[in-house]
C-alpha cells in the first residue's frame, strides 16, 4: 500500500515537473562561456584561513610540525 501512494505521488510529481516548461540542462556548466575570474589575492586569504581552521592548521600551530613531516 505505501509503496503503491509513494510509486503514484512520483508519477504525479514528474507531471508536475514537465508541465511546468522549466528543464535541468545538465551540460549547462560545461557549455557555459562566460569567463569566471578569481581574484588571487582573495583565493589566497580563504586558503590560508581555511588551514588555520582545519585539524591540521591547529596541529601546526601548536608545534606539532613533526606531524607534517614523511616517515
Amino acid at each position: 500500500m505505501k509503496r503503491m501512494v509513494l510509486v503514484m505521488l512520483l508519477l504525479l510529481q514528474g507531471r508536475v515537473l514537465a508541465a511546468s516548461g522549466t528543464s535541468f540542462d545538465v551540460l549547462s556548466s560545461v557549455m557555459d562561456t562566460t569567463k569566471k575570474e578569481l581574484n588571487a589575492k582573495q583565493e589566497t586569504e580563504k586558503g590560508r584561513k581555511d588551514f588555520q581552521n582545519s585539524k591540521y592548521g591547529r596541529l601546526y600551530k601548536d608545534g606539532y610540525w613533526q606531524f607534517f613531516q614523511g616517515k
